[in-house]
């Protein structure tokens, strides 16, 4: 067994933060940490070691393998509160009911047991968006959520609100019931400014929705597609977001990325979200499902016959350089900070060729680019597209040479022009953004993760909470102080 790194997590029975350390045992990565009340703890963290120090080579806080002698964690006894934070929110979730139309088995927002009703009014919605465009930099995107955030009868005023708020996207998380009963709900959202869907969508067949959410829903969940398909307005796209368990629906993350492809028009992206063990969990079997970002990356690659491969795959922090890049480039510019930890997304650009996905690391030299973008500085206009011109040739992999073009067009309005009109045309084309989002709990709580966390829960009490802590630590007592019964 070697120790791969120290961190501070929490007790899973008094919620205490305790000290804890990530070592690595059989090509697997696992937490090990101790109370002084209740024992030892021990949870597995991430499925494969050797990813896993992939993508923590370049990670601040500390080398893998390096010693903690020197760390003092005597001091980290803080009660339930479990992070401090350190990034500002690029996505604000914004929770508009606790209430929903549905009844799942699995409901991180444990919405099927809150005693209480959660339903900020309108006025306290504004505050909750005025509290996430007041943060530095002020949050570019808001995402509504619950509960089923959609059946509030002044759902499509509050969207319109947030356009007025200056959110450069609108996402709404839904089940697709409305989307599927009413044939114009689609239009309806363009009109109210929603940019992104995000739909629950758990597999391709009955038998996950069966486990998951009590009954099959898989025909409403197409039902509602096609309804977008047939919207006379072009957005919101879709994003779908399947809750993955593993031995429930892990074997169909291949065929929901496939499915997805021969959607490409209406669906521009899949968010996996390997569960958590947090809220509502009404069939206690699916507690043995434990499943890391690594785990459903072997089952991806399986499922493509290595053509996609989990090192085709990049943490989100690799983001921050080509920001970082932009706001060289253009000083003026409030652009965000993507600094989340490496462990929590990891993600993917797959481009749509013919009838075939290739991952952009087989088409552009990413090294190569970051390299190029790190060095970028503020200069001559005309001089810097020549030089990244002659770069080109150097960028451009094999598979990609067709598309140098198109490539070397999106880069130079990304850094050169407008970023947001780059990023929103590359999305336009056939691309497909597929990522993997490890929601964490008591069992596997990594407070460094948290404190990095670059998607929070906006409160009434004018604070924003990072996802995870927010869902496991905070929802059910700011549910009940701020509930309307």
């Amino acid at each position: 067994m070697e120790t791969l790194t120290s961190t501070r997590s929490l007790c899973p029975v008094c919620l205490k933060t305790i000290p804890a350390k990530l070592v690595m045992r059989e090509g697997k990565v696992y937490m090990q940490k101790s109370c002084s009340s209740h024992g030892e703890y021990e949870d597995i963290y991430y499925g494969d070691a050797n990813l896993y120090k992939h993508i923590m080579r370049e990670y601040s806080k500390q080398p893998l393998n390096g010693s903690d002698e020197k760390k003092d964690f005597s001091d980290v006894n803080i009660p339930v509160r479990g992070y401090d934070i350190k990034s500002a929110p690029i996505i604000g979730i914004v929770d508009l009911t606790n209430r929903c139309n549905l009844s799942c088995n699995v409901c991180f927002a444990g919405c099927t047991s809150s005693p209480s009703l959660y339903e900020p009014s309108f006025s306290e919605i504004e505050q909750l968006m005025d509290t996430l465009r007041q943060s530095d930099p002020p949050c570019p995107i808001i995402l509504f959520s619950g509960g089923e955030p959609t059946i509030r009868k002044d759902f499509f005023e509050i969207c319109s609100l947030a356009h007025k708020k200056g959110f450069s996207f609108i996402i709404v998380a839904t089940n697709g019931k409305l989307l599927a009963q009413d044939k114009s709900y689609h239009e309806k959202l363009n009109k109210a400014h929603v940019d992104i869907i995000y739909l629950q969508f758990d597999g391709l067949t009955e038998d996950p929705y069966m486990e998951i959410r009590g009954t099959n829903l898989l025909p409403m969940k197409l039902e509602a597609i096609e309804n977008v398909r047939n919207s006379p307005a072009k957005y919101p796209a879709i994003v779908l977001v399947p809750t993955v368990i593993k031995g429930v629906n892990d074997h169909q993350i291949s065929d929901i990325v496939k499915f997805a492809a021969k959607n490409i028009t209406i669906i521009k992206g899949i968010l996996f979200q390997p569960i958590g063990f947090v809220g509502d969990i009404n069939n206690k079997k699916l507690l043995t499902g434990r499943i890391t970002n690594s785990d459903c990356l072997e089952q991806m690659e399986k499922g493509f016959d290595g053509k996609i491969s989990r090192y085709d795959f990049v943490p989100l922090v690799w983001l921050t350089d080509f920001l970082d890049a932009y706001k060289r480039m253009n000083p003026s510019s409030k652009t965000i900070n993507i600094e989340t930890h490496p462990g929590c997304f990891s993600v993917v650009y797959l481009v749509k060729k013919d009838d075939e996905l290739i991952p952009l690391s087989r088409i552009i030299n990413l090294e190569e680019l970051r390299k190029f973008v790190r060095a970028l500085n503020p200069a001559n206009k005309a001089e810097l597209i020549t030089k990244f011109a002659f770069l080109l040739p150097k960028l451009i992999l094999k598979e990609g040479i067709k598309l140098s073009g198109q490539l070397f067009e999106i880069l130079k309005t990304l850094y050169f022009e407008n970023a947001e009109e780059a990023i929103m045309n590359f999305h336009r084309e056939n691309v497909l953004l597929v990522g993997f989002e490890h929601g964490i709990d008591v069992r596997n709580y990594d407070c460094d993760k948290v404190e990095k966390c670059c998607i929070h829960y906006a409160t009434l009490d004018n604070e924003s909470i990072p996802f995870c802590s927010y869902n496991l630590l905070h929802r059910k007592d700011i549910e009940e102080r701020f509930s309307k019964e």
